[in-house]
């Protein structure tokens, strides 16, 4: 998967940094912890 992304030009650092700001959005902002949060979750949303 992360090949494809790549190849087709997205911004793997950009996604890495959202995905960092979702997280701590989450934790931080919200109070809120999910103990297990597959990555998966957020990136079939993009």
């Amino acid at each position: 998967m992360l090949r494809r992304w790549e190849k087709n030009g997205t911004n793997m650092k950009l996604l890495a940094e959202r995905g960092v700001q979702v997280f701590f959005t989450q934790v931080f902002r919200d109070s809120f912890f999910h103990a297990d949060m597959p990555p998966w979750q957020h990136l079939r949303k993009l």
